[in-house]
């Protein structure tokens, strides 16, 4: 009877008590922004989707599709697995939308924004320096979408009050309350890390290769690994709404 109560019990626990895990709370996806805005050049990064892939993030020109597996879910349980989804906690860690949510690091050796993954070598362990706190998401409610005919595409906007947006000056949008508001009246969510002397991320080319593009957080000034690398890169949290768990697992 009293291991009855107690089983009873563990049912009514809060998620967080029941289990140590982390709780998904309000996902996003990412996209780069690149200053100045509009782009002035055909090859700006600005609106690159960012992509989950062998352990580490990615911007790319092609379609950003991350490499994903089914994990533990099979059949018709097992995501679509075609979004890069993350989320960050109270302690400010970050996480991957997978069924088992895969922690997001800094490889504080080489600088790149990372997760753990089962196809690692050694499979789901933090390389040596990792830092796994001080992420922040910043601003909710913010989308991608195009407000201006005939404008670059890449515009992030977010309908609130007080808020900012990247969207070339001056700019009207006309709000649900019935009021318009300049684009200096709105704040777009952003990801970011706070160990770091400022909020700005860097896209460094793979293999000098402009179509796909690392997401670091440090680079190593003359390393010829990462030369060509792009600075002042903003990485703007896009609400995300679609199905959760994202994804079976990230590999």
């Amino acid at each position: 009877m009293l291991q009855h109560m107690i089983s009873l019990l563990f049912l009514f626990l809060p998620f967080s008590l029941a289990n140590p895990k982390s709780t998904p709370t309000l996902p996003f996806t990412v996209a780069a922004f690149q200053s100045p805005f509009p782009p002035t050049a055909s090859n700006s990064v600005t609106g690159l989707r960012v992509s989950a892939s062998d352990g580490f993030f990615w911007a790319g020109r092609t379609t950003a599709v991350p490499k994903t597996g089914c994990g533990k879910l099979r059949g018709s349980k097992c995501p679509a697995g075609d979004e890069t989804v993350l989320w960050v906690d109270r302690e400010g860690k970050a996480f991957l939308g997978s069924a088992d949510p895969q922690q997001i690091y800094i490889d504080t050796r080489t600088g790149a924004l990372s997760y753990l993954t089962p196809v690692s070598t050694p499979p789901n362990e933090f390389s040596p320096g990792a830092n796994v706190v001080n992420f922040l998401h910043l601003g909710h409610g913010t989308n991608l979408t195009s407000v201006i005919p005939g404008a670059d595409p890449h515009i992030f906007v977010n309908p609130g009050p007080g808020r900012r947006a990247f969207l070339p000056s001056p700019v009207m949008i006309s709000m649900p309350c019935g009021h318009d508001v300049t684009s200096a009246d709105m704040e777009i969510g952003t990801f970011n890390w706070l160990g770091s002397d400022n909020s700005y991320w860097f896209l460094c080319p793979q293999n000098g290769n402009s179509t796909k593009y690392q997401i670091m957080k440090e680079v190593t000034v003359n390393d010829p690994t990462q030369s060509g690398c792009l600075s002042g890169i903003a990485l703007v949290a896009i609400d995300y709404s679609g199905a959760s768990p994202a994804a079976g697992v990230y590999l």
